[in-house]
């Protein structure tokens, strides 16, 4: 979740823990993520139906119909609606920042991209250490570029991470040995 717009939430605790950041940016900073938590909970707990003075207030402030109960943090999800948007229909107990309001927006919207990311990390963690035997013939396995062979052959790669970072090596290279590497796991049992 290297993105710019986050860098002060994903670092000033530890800058201030290394005694680079002085203790007024630190409150800033402290205030700044509880304002974006509270917010955050406040739009996931907060629910709307669709009633009659509820779907005429949407209407008025061009927000699209809802069929049924709905979080304030689902109605940002979709890509039309803005949290500018919600603020008009809903607003906070107390005035945010736009910096708070714009961080508020980006994890919502990007939160199913960011947790699809969690779980491609996870998994290439585990996937990093399966071994590969040293007795694996790379040349005879079907559909893995000549140039991949030639590079397996020569490195002889002591795992799928290893094998990964060969340059001149592909994707489509690596899903083919951990093809084989599984089922040949597999055959074995």
């Amino acid at each position: 979740q290297l993105r710019e717009d986050n860098a002060d939430l994903r670092l000033t605790e530890i800058g201030h823990q290394l005694g680079l950041v002085k203790d007024s940016v630190y409150n800033r900073f402290l205030l700044k993520r509880k304002m974006v938590l509270q917010e955050l909970d406040r739009l996931a707990e907060t629910k709307v139906k669709p009633e009659a003075g509820t779907l005429y207030r949407l209407k008025q402030i061009r927000l699209p119909e809802i069929k049924e109960p709905t979080t304030l943090s689902d109605l940002i999800k979709r890509p039309e609606i803005r949290y500018s948007q919600i603020r008009q229909f809903m607003p906070p107990d107390q005035p945010l920042s736009e910096l708070v309001e714009e961080q508020v927006e980006i994890q919502i919207k990007y939160e199913g991209y960011i947790k699809r990311q969690d779980l491609q990390i996870e998994k290439f963690k585990k996937l990093e250490n399966m071994p590969i035997p040293k007795d694996l013939d790379f040349k005879a396995i079907n559909g893995l570029k000549t140039e991949a062979q030639l590079k397996f052959c020569k490195i002889q790669p002591i795992s799928i991470g290893h094998a990964s970072r060969i340059p001149g090596v592909t994707p489509a290279d690596i899903s083919i040995l951990m093809v084989v590497l599984k089922s040949r796991t597999r055959s074995n049992r």
